[in-house]
């Protein structure tokens, strides 16, 4: 009988991956294969970025591997134990290094287990695919708030210093935008000492982080 850990993340406020659902269907699925289910390990509100063996429950278990305490582990989506293929393949290898067999049971109805050459060859593909799709999303993203700051409109739920908004429409205000002027001639000044952030909000009486965000925000460089 294989000693069986259960691998559960939750993110903050993901219903649909709840914790409850997730232990239900993973023990089911142990308990249909006969499998000793040893342990449950528990990553509440982390996020996938984390890598595994740095998350609290995922160090744990890092241990359970290394004291040969379990010889299975059994997770309900791949995107629970890792989203990052070199964190997958590093947390693969480090399953085979210790013998470990790994099922993932929510594969549209299918079970991908990487005991077999085909399975962690799947494995790999489908972290492959996913981290793709999360780049072509950033990417996507990023293209549509540098397009909407180059044509002045509502890019976040605050409006910029500079600005006044009006539907979804940013209208530039002239006094503000001669202290936003003001700001990038004092950082980029052509003398070998820059002036600091911290000089600068005292002279536009202004606190530091809204300087600092001021000037690290591409949709002024229009007005410069």
């Amino acid at each position: 009988m294989k000693k069986t850990a259960i691998y559960i993340r939750v993110s903050t406020g993901n219903q649909e991956n709840s914790e409850l659902m997730q232990s239900e269907k993973c023990l089911t699925y142990c308990n249909m294969k006969g499998y000793e289910v040893v342990d449950v390990f528990i990553d509440s509100n982390v996020s996938g970025g984390v890598r595994l063996f740095d998350r609290p429950a995922g160090s744990r278990l890092k241990k359970c591997l290394d004291n040969k305490e379990i010889d299975n582990i059994v997770v309900y989506k791949l995107d629970r134990m890792t989203r990052s293929v070199v964190d997958g393949l590093t947390v693969l290898n480090d399953f085979n290094a210790n013998n470990i067999d790994f099922s993932v049971i929510d594969m549209s109805g299918e079970t991908l287990d990487s005991s077999t050459p085909l399975g962690r060859m799947m494995v790999t593909m489908m972290l492959a695919f996913a981290e793709l799709e999360r780049h072509t999303i950033r990417d996507r993203v990023k293209k549509s708030l540098q397009h909407r700051k180059q044509n002045l409109k509502v890019y976040s739920g605050k409006t910029p210093y500079g600005f006044t908004r009006k539907d979804k429409d940013l209208i530039p205000n002239l006094k503000e935008m001669e202290v936003v002027k003001q700001i990038y001639r004092m950082k980029d000044n052509d003398s070998e000492l820059q002036t600091s952030f911290r000089t600068i909000a005292r002279v536009v009486k202004m606190n530091v982080s809204k300087v600092h965000r001021i000037y690290n925000d591409e949709i002024y460089e229009q007005f410069l």
